[in-house]
């Protein structure tokens, strides 16, 4: 996907991960299977949104070592700030 990123619409891979953790009523699997999907296009496609979704997810998942990067990232690039900094707060690495 990565040689060839022109081929795929990475927005709506994207989409489908997002709507599948939006979806997933917390179910683990669910979560997991979407964050994969999420995860394939994060680095060749980046949506503020979806960044944020991912943090919860992987907060709901546990990996709270993940969840603070992502939020991270949201703060250093100057988005999604206020609702980055409030879940950044409740995470204890």
């Amino acid at each position: 996907m990565r040689k060839n990123k022109e081929s795929y619409d990475l927005q709506l891979i994207g989409s489908y991960g997002y709507f599948g953790l939006l979806n997933s009523n917390d179910e683990e699997q669910k979560l997991q299977k979407s964050l994969l999907v999420m995860d394939l296009v994060s680095d060749l496609s980046f949506n503020e949104n979806y960044q944020l979704e991912r943090a919860i997810a992987y907060k709901k998942l546990g990996n709270n070592r993940k969840a603070k990067e992502l939020l991270e990232d949201l703060i250093k690039r100057n988005l999604l700030t206020e609702k980055a900094q409030n879940l950044l707060s409740t995470i204890k690495v």
